[in-house]
């Protein structure tokens, strides 16, 4: 004779991915040009499309891996280092490995913001 077990469970719904964003920090939009680059490579043009204290998007044509640490020149702050987390279609998304301060990071979103439909 077989041991019986009653299992109870529950089926939720789960929203899909672009309607929750698990992000810490929120992101603004934004159009900075900087310069984007791996350790050890030369940097390269990028456009800073959406950032926050913990992160950024951005646009570039050269290709990254997750899990390599690239650093991004931000004007107002200068060079951060930060972890790639995803790299796909000529955009690149990063961690950075300090969150930004918070005055040096208003300055450079009041320079850079714009409507997201024109980032």
């Amino acid at each position: 004779m077989g041991a019986h077990f009653r299992i109870d469970a529950r089926i939720a719904s789960v929203p899909p991915r672009a309607m929750v964003d698990a992000r810490r920090h929120p992101r603004t939009a934004v159009a900075v040009e900087t310069v984007l680059r791996a350790l050890g490579t030369h940097g390269h043009p990028a456009v800073v499309r959406d950032l926050s204290s913990g992160g950024f998007m951005a646009e570039t044509d050269q290709q990254f891996i997750p899990g390599e640490t690239a650093r991004l020149q931000l004007p107002e702050i200068g060079y951060v280092s930060a972890r790639v987390i995803w790299s796909t279609g000529g955009k690149v998304g990063g961690a950075f490995d300090q969150p930004l301060k918070s005055g040096p990071l208003a300055r450079l979103i009041s320079i850079g913001t714009c409507e997201p439909a024109a980032c």
